[in-house]
């Protein structure tokens, strides 16, 4: 999978963001998409998760594919669900 610099990543609105948590690159904020879902903040994963283009939104999916967290396929449910839901 190619890394990518978070701002090729995300929409205007979220490169504060990005500049605030001093990330770098695209596993990082995938990686607190994440830690929001780990540490019981589902609204703020999903509001990451809104900040990133299609073309990422795709991308973190295959990175949950390609991840070890045990609950990857659970965030990938929720998300896919809140997507058929906010459509």
């Amino acid at each position: 999978m190619k890394v990518k610099r978070v701002n090729q990543l995300l929409e205007n609105n979220a490169e504060e963001l990005a500049q605030e948590y001093d990330f770098t690159y695209d596993y990082e904020y995938y990686d607190y998409i994440i830690d929001s879902y780990i540490n019981g903040q589902k609204q703020q994963m999903f509001n990451l998760f809104n900040n990133l283009d299609n073309e990422s939104k795709k991308a973190f999916f295959e990175y949950l594919d390609n991840t070890t967290y045990n609950d990857s396929n659970d965030i990938k449910k929720l998300l896919i669900d809140y997507l058929i839901d906010n459509d």
